[in-house]
């Protein structure tokens, strides 16, 4: 029994030799500047060349994915001035880059000791003929990925993201019209449809935020909110909102809030709910196939007829 214990432990020794187990891990530091990239005002059809840089506290080397993706409006929370004139259009197919992947390798020539390497990150933003005027807002955000074939095991701390913004020339205005309020047939749930018309000149989202039901003696029924839609300039959009408690029969008045961010626009309407139609299950009715057979007759006997007349 003992002689088997210590085999047992001198083959577990050897295999703790061979295989080393790593229990630390290397990271990398990664930082961008800027966090917020201003190209300031650019023209239709042109194209503007832009960079931003990727540094790093790492003695080592390693590579950074960018890619451009739609901008989140909470960029503009403390900038309420550019929200007014922001199109919701996304504006990341109008960037390329023009090295990409990136090989963080280049050695910092400075005073910082804290920061190794960094690399420059070139790309274009492309303009279209028909890009809608005011603000556009796209981020830039860099993914590190470590080279293939290494084999100690990396950490890469995740990157913050860049905010570029720029502002298209043009008269840029957001403004929206409530046209309608319709409802459907009375039911255990009822949907409103809210018909919203962009009137200005940049595409931009809007959503119901109050939708109130009020019966005839002036008394709230009920409330809810609307789903989110986008809409282009002069487009119209239909939101949705669903009442989930039965509504009787007969006339209301429905008051909604609809906002499209940097503004809002109120309006109701007289709504009359109908009865739900009740369809009575119907006989089966056999299809009528047509006599053919009264045609072939009619014709053979015209036939024999001309036969007869002229012998």
């Amino acid at each position: 029994m003992k002689t088997t214990i210590a085999t047992v432990c001198l083959a577990f020794a050897m295999i703790l030799m061979i295989f080393p187990i790593c229990i630390s891990a290397k990271s990398f530091q990664v930082g961008v500047s800027p966090l917020i990239l201003n190209l300031g005002e650019l023209e239709r059809g042109t194209t503007k060349v832009a960079s931003f840089s990727i540094i790093t506290s790492s003695d080592e080397s390693f590579m950074v994915d960018v890619k451009a993706a739609r901008g989140d409006m909470g960029f503009f929370d403390e900038r309420t001035e550019m929200l007014k004139e922001y199109s919701e259009v996304d504006a990341s197919g109008w960037v390329e880059f023009m090295n990409n992947p990136i090989y963080l390798d280049t050695e910092l020539e400075g005073e910082d000791p804290g920061i190794k390497r960094f690399e420059e990150i070139r790309f274009l933003v492309k303009v279209p003929e028909d890009a809608e005027p005011g603000y556009h807002l796209v981020e830039l955000v860099p993914t590190p990925r470590v080279p293939s074939g290494r084999i100690t095991g990396v950490n890469v701390v995740a990157i913050t993201k860049i905010n570029m913004f720029f502002r298209v020339s043009g008269e840029a205005v957001r403004s929206g019209e409530l046209l309608d309020i319709n409802a459907e047939i009375a039911g255990p749930r009822t949907k409103f449809d809210l018909f919203f018309q962009n009137t200005g000149t940049v595409t931009m989202s809007a959503k119901a935020n109050e939708i109130e039901i009020y019966d005839q003696e002036n008394n709230i029924i009920g409330k809810m909110m609307s789903n989110t839609g986008s809409v282009e300039p002069g487009g119209m959009l239909v939101l949705n909102g669903y009442y989930n408690s039965p509504l009787q029969p007969g006339d209301y008045r429905v008051f909604a809030n609809i906002s499209y961010f940097s503004d809002h626009v109120e309006g109701e309407s007289d709504v009359w709910i109908e009865v739900p139609v009740v369809v009575p299950a119907g006989k089966i009715v056999e299809a009528v196939v047509f006599p053919w057979w009264v045609v072939v007759l009619a014709a053979v006997l015209m036939f024999s007829y001309i036969i007869y007349r002229k012998a």
